[in-house]
């Protein structure tokens, strides 16, 4: 909030009519790159000792980002930068890995980190469960002789949704070239299963694990076309490597 409010500190918003288009696209827009900046930069500061706290709350600092705001609605995800570096956005940099113990051995997937190689046109497929699929129960028999009643039991079933690598979206570090996306590094899916599906894996057409669907978006309301997106598995093979935090 006090990042927001130095970046509006700059704009006269009493000479602005309340509530009038300009007054809410200057205070929107001001949030929008706060919010950028929080979900880039800021976290709990007994796990994270880094945050640049005393940069992003400065008035320099918030001049930088007031040049930003343009009479166009911004639709990118736009950190600032700190000390000449862009920070990752939060599809590169915020992954959590749950262990899960399960009642017996389930068969291993091969893990292809083809980061490098992967191409637009791709055929992958997804695998998860996405809350808008329906429900399936199962019938269970009590073997209960004092408690004949039977009980229905949600069934795992998972949906398989398959389609192509739509676009590869490369961030600062991912980039071979002097182009960079503002969405960081991710995969854009033709594929998309729906929303709760985040964490389920995304095959190539070898059955290897190349991503992490996390992700839809869409523009224009809920009838609008979605694109869905895909974290690459190499920052997930990066997750695995590091030592576990208390």
């Amino acid at each position: 909030m006090i990042q927001a409010l130095n970046i509006l500190s700059g704009y006269n918003l009493a000479a602005m009519k309340f509530n009038s288009a300009e007054y809410i696209h200057t205070v929107v827009e001001a949030l929008k790159l706060a919010y950028a900046d929080r979900d880039t930069y800021y976290g709990d500061p007994k796990f994270n000792t880094n945050i640049p706290a005393q940069t992003l709350l400065s008035k320099e600092y918030a001049a930088e980002r007031r040049k930003l705001i343009t009479a166009r609605a911004s639709q990118d995800f736009l950190p600032g930068k700190i000390n000449g570096k862009s920070g990752k956005h939060p599809a590169e940099s915020e992954m959590a890995m749950l262990k899960i113990d399960v009642p017996e051995a389930v068969p291993k997937v091969d893990i292809h980190d083809n980061y490098d190689t992967i191409k637009a046109g791709d055929n992958i497929t997804v695998l998860g469960y996405p809350a808008v699929s329906p429900v399936v129960y199962g019938t269970v028999t009590s073997q209960d002789v004092f408690n004949r009643e039977s009980q229905l039991k949600v069934v795992p079933d998972p949906s398989v949704t398959t389609g192509n690598i739509g676009r590869i979206l490369r961030g600062t570090e991912g980039s071979k070239e002097d182009v960079t996306s503002s969405f960081g590094d991710a995969y854009q899916v033709t594929a998309n299963p729906g929303a709760g599906n985040s964490g389920g894996p995304v095959f190539d057409d070898r059955g290897g694990v190349i991503g992490i669907y996390y992700a839809g978006r869409s523009l224009g309301g809920a009838t609008a076309a979605q694109v869905s997106f895909a974290v690459p598995i190499k920052f997930a093979k990066e997750l695995m490597s590091t030592a576990p935090q208390p």
